[in-house]
C-alpha cells in the first residue's frame, strides 16, 4: 500500500477500533478515512471483524462500510472453515495419541477473546515436539492433507516448520511447526518449543501465560509487529493474567529469555491502547526490564505503507537490537 502516512489522530482511531474492549470511538471515521481505506486499513491489520462489529449498528453504516462488511464476511467464513479442519485434526491427533496443541490464531480465538469472531485466522498453527513430527506427518497424511513443498525444501528443516493443505483444496493452509522462533539467528537465544509452551502453561490447556509467551514470540521474535493484530494479541493475553499469577508471568519470560521482549510489548500496548494505560498487570510487566522505545504507535499503524522509511527502519533496529544484545 502506498500513501501519506496516518496523522496521530487517525492511528489513535484505528488502534481504538481494533481494541475489542473499548467502546466504539466517538467520532465517525470519514473523520479520518474514506469507506475504502478504512476497508484496506482493517484488513492489512487483520481487525475487520471487530471494527465491523463496532461500526455496523445502523442501516446507514452497514451501507457507507459495505466493503468493510464484506471483508469482514469472508474472514469469518474463512475461520468457520478452518474451525472444521480444527476438529478433524484434533480427532486424528487426539486418536493417535501424539502430544500436540493448537497455537496462535485458533488458540487466542477460542482463549482470549470475549466474542472469538473479534479474532478471525487464515491458517491453523499445530506445534508438536519435535520427536513426534513423523508421526505428525503420518497422520495429516491419512486424514486428507498434502505437504506443500517449498521452493527450498530445505527452509522446513531451518525454520522448523512445515506448510500443510486438504487434498483438493488451495485456501486451507494447516502449518506444522517443532519451534514458533524461526529465524536460526534469533534461535541461539530464544527457543520456543512444545515443551517450552507446556513448562510456560503450567502445563495446562488453558494458561494465559502459555498463550502470552506464544503471542510474544508470534508478534516481536516472528513479525516484528507488523499488524495491529500481533499487538491486540498481546494486549488481550496480559488482560487475560490475574495480578497473583504476574510473577509466574515473569519467571516464564525469564526462562525463555524473553524478558526484553515482554517489557518491550507490555510499552507497545500502552502507547497503542488507552485501555491499557491503567492496567496494573500490563504496567508491571512493562517495567521488568529497561526497554529502548524503538518500536511506537506510528511504527506499527504505518507498516502497511511500503514508502514509510520510520516505520521499516524502526521495526529492522528492533530485530538489530533482538540479535545483537544479549538478554537475562
Amino acid at each position: 500500500m502506498n500513501g501519506p502516512a496516518l496523522t496521530p489522530d487517525a492511528a489513535r482511531y484505528l488502534c481504538e477500533l481494533a481494541d475489542p474492549a473499548a467502546p466504539r470511538p466517538p467520532t465517525g471515521p470519514d473523520a479520518f478515512f474514506s469507506p475504502a481505506e478504512l476497508a484496506e486499513l482493517c484488513a492489512y491489520h487483520a481487525m475487520e471483524t471487530v471494527a465491523w462489529r463496532k461500526l455496523n449498528d445502523t442501516a446507514e453504516t452497514m451501507d457507507r462500510y459495505a466493503t468493510l462488511g464484506e471483508t469482514a464476511h469472508a474472514a469469518t467464513i474463512l475461520t468457520l472453515l478452518l474451525e472444521g479442519h480444527a476438529q478433524k485434526i484434533r480427532r486424528a491427533f487426539d486418536d493417535a495419541g501424539l502430544e500436540w496443541t493448537f497455537v496462535k490464531g485458533a488458540a487466542f480465538a477460542s482463549e482470549l477473546y470475549a466474542e472469538m469472531a473479534d479474532r478471525p485466522y487464515t491458517d491453523l498453527d499445530i506445534l508438536v515436539p519435535k520427536s513426534a513430527m513423523a508421526q505428525a506427518r503420518d497422520v495429516l497424511k491419512a486424514a486428507g492433507y498434502r505437504h506443500i513443498e517449498r521452493q527450498r525444501p530445505d527452509k522446513d528443516g531451518v525454520y522448523e516448520e512445515e506448510k500443510w493443505m486438504p487434498v483438493g483444496e488451495q485456501n486451507i493452509l494447516i502449518e506444522l511447526h517443532t519451534d514458533l522462533v524461526h529465524q536460526p539467528a534469533l534461535r541461539k537465544r530464544v527457543s520456543f518449543n512444545y515443551d517450552a509452551f507446556k513448562a510456560a502453561s503450567g502445563h495446562s490447556e488453558r494458561s494465559p501465560i502459555g498463550h502470552l509467551m506464544t503471542a510474544i514470540v508470534h508478534g516481536a521474535l516472528g513479525h516484528k509487529f507488523h499488524q495491529l493484530k500481533l499487538a491486540v494479541d498481546i494486549l488481550q493475553a496480559m488482560r487475560a493474567i490475574d495480578e497473583n499469577d504476574v510473577d509466574a508471568a515473569l519467571g516464564a519470560a525469564r526462562q525463555l529469555k524473553v524478558r526484553f521482549e515482554l517489557a518491550a510489548s507490555a510499552r507497545l500496548v500502552q502507547s497503542l491502547f488507552p485501555t491499557a494505560r491503567h492496567n496494573e498487570v500490563i504496567y508491571q510487566f512493562a517495567n521488568a526490564v529497561k526497554t529502548p522505545a524503538i518500536i511506537n504507535r506510528s511504527t506499527v499503524v504505518n507498516a502497511h505503507l511500503r514508502d514509510h522509511l520510520p516505520s521499516r527502519i524502526r521495526r529492522h533496529a528492533f530485530r538489530w537490537y533482538q540479535r545483537t544484545m544479549v538478554f537475562s
